[in-house]
This record gives C-alpha cells, structure tokens and sequence, in this order.
C-alpha cells in the first residue's frame, strides 16, 4: 500500500481556521463541520454522528454504552475488533465465518436476542442491516467499508451502531479516526461524552467514559479528504477496475473484486498454507510486496486465547491460512497491475 492523504497546501487554510478559532479539541468547529459534510455524504442525521480519535475506540465505546453483556464476534477479522470488545469488558464467544463472503456465521441454534453482534465487513464489504436481524444490539465493525454503497441509516435496527475508520490506510482517510454513525441521537449524545471523560454539559463525569476525542487537527485532514471525495473515488476505481480487467487465474478471485464501490484491496484466494508461502516467496523474489492481511484466527492468538468459541471455526483458520493481499494504491498503473498478473499466471503454469 501507498497511503495518500491531503496535500499540506489544501490543509492551509483549514489549519489557519483552527487557530482563528482557538479551539483544538473538544468537538470543536472543525469536528461540526465534518459531520455535517459526512451527514450529506452518507444521508444520516447530523446529530447521529460521533467523531471519536480511532475505530478501535469506536468500537469500544459503542459497545461500553449499551447494555448488552454478551456479544458474538467473528473469528477472522483484525485484531483490533476482539481488542475492542474486550477493552469494553464484555462477555465474546467467536463464531465461524463464511468462506466465500469472510463475513461472520451465525449458528441456526443460536438464540440471537439473548447477544449483541459485532459482525466485520471484511475488505470493504457492504453493509446489510437485515443479515444480523434478531440480535439485540449490534454494532458492525465497518472499518475499511466508507467506499461502499451506504445503507439507509434511517433502517438501523434498534440499539445500534455503525463504525468506520479513518485510518491513512483506509479510503477518504484522516491518519487517525473514525466516525460512528449512531441509530439515535440519544446514544450519539452519550457515545459523545463517553469520548470526552463522561462530561455531558458540565465537568462531572457522570457516565465511566476516557479520553477518545479526535482532535481538530484531525478533523480538518479528514474534512479535506471528504472535500476530495470524487477525485479520491474516480482514482480507486480505476484502480479496481484494471484489476477486473486483469488476466490471471481465475480461482484465485475472492468476493472482494465484486463489491459495489471503492476500497484499497486486492485479495486473493491460494489452495492452502503450503502454497500462499510459496507465491508470497515467489512474489517478493521479483521486487512483489504482499501480506496475510489476517494472518491468524483471533482463537489462535495469545491475546485471546481465553474467548470461547461458540463452534468450530475452520472456515476462519482457512481463510486466514490462504488468503494473501496484494499491492494497491491511489495511482497505480497498468502496468503495474499487468506485472503483477503475469507472476501470478508464471507461477501457476509451472
């Protein structure tokens, strides 16, 4: 990946506004205007919108101010999902995903009103409230899905929540941050003074909360970001569709080419452990760069080893054994994009 935020220059006058301003932090002037660019943006109440300084705190603080105890997580995902619900103190048992869409699997018998779901939409995926109907919160982990065609917001089930990063790895990124888009404005309110000690109109704290406002500064790299959306959009697109456009080994495509929208990934499929090893080797041999962006179940790692599984989870332990992501970035040229799908064609016709 080649991260690319906005240009110093067309941060300028935002950051001379910031200090006009004399406010830095604090849901300040910038963090409004922000919101209510992304409120158009997405199609979402302005006052459903918390900026907070990362999606992993995001995560946490979504899940801290609702009630649900129990909540179930996907076993294939990045770390930071199960780190985010075990900051909150929650009660996570790992279901399995489905090995075509990577997205959690739920089990038949499982009685959803009795858990909160916190389901990952792998690689930019779309979000679709209706696939987590009967569970009694839920908060989607929609990190790298702020490309994607938006759901109405206006559907959210109750008690709900919808994160996405703003990370310099993610599109329309910030460096650091994240937005939630919150069901109602009652838990926007108090997401947004979880974020900033438990305040809620005055210097008590009067809910448990920390420190997880995103600052200014932040605010006027994202809002630049969002400014740029069409040109940042037209970019990753055309990225995306030499890729579609590619020949290599078909077996080797995953969902993740088919998704509406733009996103940074090229995801690809191997047959097992043995042979990502090999084409990674094989890759990186001739000046190729890729990455196991999961490269482990969330089971298997010493940070969690502790969390239940609800079911056995071979579908994650696949996935994260054989899928390997490739280069992408804002810019990347066809012949780039050809190289790279003619090691992978060498590789397989030996």
């Amino acid at each position: 990946m080649k991260p690319s935020l906005p240009e110093a220059e067309s941060l300028f006058n935002l950051l001379s506004e910031i200090d006009n301003n004399n406010i830095y932090s604090n849901y300040g002037p910038l963090s409004r205007r922000l919101q209510e660019e992304y409120s158009k943006y997405l199609d979402v109440a302005v006052d459903h919108i918390v900026p907070i300084v990362n999606a992993t705190l995001a995560i946490q603080g979504a899940l801290q101010i609702l009630d649900q105890k129990e909540w179930v997580l996907p076993d294939y995902t990045f770390s930071a999902t199960a780190h985010a619900a075990l900051g909150a103190n929650k009660s996570i048992s790992l279901c399995d995903v489905d090995r075509q869409s990577m997205k959690m699997k739920v089990p038949d018998e499982l009685e959803r009103r009795h858990y909160g779901a916190l389901p990952v939409m792998p690689f930019g995926a779309p979000i679709i409230f209706e696939e987590w109907n009967g569970f009694n919160s839920l908060v989607i982990d929609a990190a790298a899905s702020l490309g994607a065609p938006y759901p109405k917001f206006s559907t959210m089930p109750r008690d709900s929540m919808v994160v996405f990063s703003l990370h310099a790895t993610k599109v329309l990124g910030a460096g650091e941050g994240a937005l939630v888009i919150c069901e109602n404005a009652s838990h926007a309110k108090k997401l947004r003074a979880w974020s900033n000690f438990g305040f809620d109109g005055s210097r008590i704290s009067n809910i448990a909360g920390t420190n997880a406002k995103m600052s200014e500064y932040s605010c006027a790299v994202a809002f630049s970001s969002i400014l740029n959306l069409q040109t940042e959009k037209v970019q990753w697109e055309s990225a995306l569709e030499l890729i579609r456009k590619a020949e290599f080994p078909a077996h080797l495509r995953t969902a993740v080419d088919d998704y509406m929208g733009f996103r940074p990934y090229w995801i690809i499929q191997t047959a097992d452990s043995k042979k990502k090893i090999e084409l990674s080797a094989y890759l990186s041999a001739n000046g190729v760069e890729s990455r196991s962006w999961w490269s482990s179940r969330i089971s298997d790692m010493p940070a969690f080893s502790r969390l239940k599984k609800l079911h056995l989870t071979e579908n994650a332990k696949f996935l994260a054994e054989t899928q390997l992501g490739l280069p992408l970035w804002k810019g990347i040229s066809e012949n780039e994009i050809s190289l790279i799908s003619s090691l992978l064609s060498d590789f397989y016709s030996d």
